[in-house]
């Protein structure tokens, strides 16, 4: 099994793993909603199709600094993630559906 650590100024935030799935560490640097600039960072993962995992999710500052590990070993590495989402698929088609309309509405209008 392979997890990743992840450290926030020298301090151990995390270990993030899955025995069957997905693992992701993501920095993300994009505006707010007044167009500030907002650096944050999560460790997230998917286990099967259905589920989606959050071990972390931090908004960072400037001179924060990140270490993420790379570490291999039996089941003593597995981490319980701080959520888990089961899709919902009836949510999702109402969602998709409206999109759907919207798009064709838009489309179809300029004709």
């Amino acid at each position: 099994m392979i997890a990743l650590t992840c450290k926030l100024n020298q301090e151990e935030e995390c270990r993030a793993s899955v025995r069957e799935g997905v693992v992701c560490a993501i920095v993300t640097v994009a505006p707010d909603q007044e167009g500030n600039m907002e650096v944050s960072l999560e460790l997230t993962g998917q286990k099967g199709k259905e589920t989606s995992l959050r071990w972390l999710s931090r908004r960072l500052n400037p001179g924060d600094e990140i270490r993420i590990r790379v570490l291999e070993g039996g089941g003593e590495m597995e981490a319980s993630p701080a959520s888990i989402v089961a899709r919902d698929r009836v949510g999702d088609e109402h969602r998709e559906r409206e999109y759907y309309e919207f798009l064709r509405q838009k489309f179809e209008n300029q004709g």
